[in-house]
């Protein structure tokens, strides 16, 4: 998987650390959201830099895979996949958002944050040489693991609507049968209590089946159209980040009302 691709060259950043002086001031707000229902189509806004991408993958991409790891042992087992697309950021750039994520829910919200892995200077937390080379390497096996059990799916770099459809209904198969003639996804009955979770990041990285990239007006109504729809036909959670100033959502001639 691409976890263990770039496992190396992470290991190689983190050895040396400490040749930049890049700061990042801004704390990062943190929150978990419950009550996941299958079917649902999950819009969240915000400016850029809000902290849309940190918050869709803090609580609907790292936090039920971390909740899913003890639950057998905990007596509470459950039933997850979650399918995490990057249309924005490059491979590198995800794994290092979702090293720092796991390691925060890992222990109880305590952000290392990237800059820290590395040794850049500011006002964030310091760790040694050995210790973030022990993060990058343990967390990028555990999710490596959960590649391999078919737990976690990860693409990055832009999609067309079409691509993620595919991306969705390939990587869902394994749990019910696709009719193409209907549009209609059945589960498999010992799939029927499973957490299928499609977390979309962001709006901006995604291409209507004509080639638009644009997310404002009519082109943006087609892709939350499609995308509300495919959660209906999969019944997955689907959540989608969309920047503010799109207005991708606006209760315009009675559409996208949900």
């Amino acid at each position: 998987s691409i976890f263990s691709r770039f496992k190396d060259a992470l290991l190689e950043l983190v050895e040396a650390k400490g040749t930049s002086n890049l700061k990042f001031p801004h704390k990062k707000l943190r929150g978990i959201l419950n009550n996941y229902t299958r079917g649902d189509f999950i819009v969240v806004g915000g400016r850029k830099t809000s902290g849309k991408s940190s918050f869709i993958l803090n609580n609907y991409v790292i936090s039920p895979l971390v909740q899913k790891i003890p639950a057998k042992k905990n007596n509470t087992p459950f039933d997850v996949k979650v399918i995490y697309i990057s249309t924005r950021k490059n491979i590198k750039t995800t794994i290092e958002r979702m090293v720092v994520n796991f390691h925060a829910n890992k222990n109880s919200g305590t952000k290392i944050g990237v800059p820290t892995l590395y040794g850049f200077e500011g006002s964030h937390a310091k760790a040694s040489v050995e210790l973030s080379k022990s993060i990058v390497s343990t967390t990028l096996t555990t999710l490596d693991g959960l590649v391999d059990k078919g737990l976690l799916t990860v693409s990055c770099t832009s999609k067309t609507l079409n691509e993620i459809e595919v991306i969705i209904r390939s990587s869902m198969e394994e749990y019910g049968s696709y009719d193409v003639d209907t549009r209609t996804f059945t589960y498999d009955k010992k799939h029927e209590d499973l957490i299928p979770i499609i977390a979309i990041d962001d709006s901006t990285g995604i291409n209507t089946d004509a080639g638009e990239r644009s997310v404002r007006t009519e082109n943006g109504h087609q892709i939350g159209s499609r995308l509300r729809e495919l959660a209906k036909i999969y019944n997955v959670i689907l959540v989608l980040a969309v920047p503010s100033y799109t207005g991708l959502f606006k209760r315009r001639r009675g559409k996208l009302k949900g």
